[in-house]
């Protein structure tokens, strides 16, 4: 079979034949047909040779260095999220952090004689910056010290919620802690596996965390954490604990959503503006008005743009105070700074 996806046309959704990664796994899941996997196991090797290594004879693609040993692409500013971009090069900004080969190549980016490579970047930016557009200091403080484990602690009903807001950061931050040191595997997981509290905290709590911030769905959410979640009704509880936790996030996406609905566009307060056309849609079906294909980036458009808007904003600060020269700043990648 040939994989099917949804996806946007003319803001529109429409079912067309893909061969990405989520329309390979589900054909994997729904077939047990071990073709997909084999297409996924090559495709690895096949894209880091043909998009980072590039053409070893001619020197050319790739990160194929010139003659300097750097590697160059020009930096845009095409993304309506205001997050950098590049072309007429290497993906700079993505260069490949997990998968089997990627320690590999990462040891291939080294440093200039008497120098040593340093990456900053902001501790959950984005759980930040939607708490920051919900208004909730709440969720900001949480974002600053441990927002996964909270909400693990409350996923497997492990401490009152209260019980922990009611501490200041710093014992709140050491009690967090000693739950994330726990080693022993006593909660169940998906296929009769039993897992630490800390593989729930980063497989389960961390990617509902923020794919909530992105208005992230059950069935996606399922989808690209299958290993770890095992079904779109155990997503959709997840999601379920998240919203009743965090009632001042509902309300900022259920309005900024509305207001994308009824003027066709947000203007951030950086300048970026994004259009919208299909943010809520009728289901004749249901009788019932639900989310479009645009409601996704209408909720995370502000998330997004706040957090790349400050980004922009310090890169400046430091250009004006001459850091960038003085200590050799090479490239930025999403929410941090190398």
């Amino acid at each position: 079979q040939i994989p099917v996806v949804s996806k946007k046309q003319n803001g529109m959704k429409v079912r067309a034949e893909s061969v990405n990664e989520k329309a390979l796994l589900q054909l994997s899941r729904k077939t047990r047909d071990p073709f997909y996997r084999l297409i996924l196991d090559y495709r690895e090797p096949s894209k880091m040779l043909g998009t980072y290594v590039g053409n070893i004879e001619t020197m050319t693609g790739g990160f194929m260095p010139g003659s300097d040993g750097r590697v160059r692409a020009d930096f845009t500013t095409r993304p309506a999220n205001g997050q950098l971009s590049t072309r007429n090069g290497p993906p700079l900004q993505t260069a490949p952090a997990h998968g089997e080969l990627a320690p590999a190549f990462q040891k291939c980016l080294v440093a200039a004689p008497g120098h040593v490579l340093v990456k900053g970047d902001y501790k959950s930016f984005h759980i930040l910056t939607l708490g920051f557009e919900a208004g909730d200091a709440e969720y900001v403080r949480l974002a600053r010290g441990d927002m996964h484990s909270f909400f693990t602690t409350q996923l497997l009903r492990l401490e009152s919620a209260d019980k922990l807001l009611a501490m200041d950061d710093a014992e709140m931050r050491e009690r967090l802690k000693w739950w994330r040191k726990k080693p022993e595997a006593v909660y169940a997981g998906p296929k009769g596996r039993m897992l630490t509290f800390q593989e729930v905290r980063d497989q389960q709590s961390k990617p509902t965390i923020l794919g909530m911030g992105l208005g992230l769905g059950a069935k996606r959410l399922w989808e690209e954490n299958e290993d770890f979640i095992a079904s779109k009704s155990v997503a959709e509880k997840l999601i379920d604990l998240w919203r009743g936790l965090f009632p001042l996030e509902v309300k900022y996406q259920r309005d900024i959503r509305q207001q994308a609905h009824e003027k066709h566009f947000l203007m951030s307060r950086y300048g970026f503006i994004r259009w919208f056309w299909n943010v809520v849609q009728w289901n004749a079906k249901w009788q019932r008005y639900e989310p479009g294909p645009d409601s996704e980036s209408a909720i995370s458009h502000y998330v997004q743009n706040d957090a790349f808007g400050h980004m922009r904003d310090k890169m400046l600060i430091a250009h004006e105070r001459g850091w960038d020269e003085r200590y050799w700043m090479t490239n930025n990648e999403h929410d941090a700074l190398v």
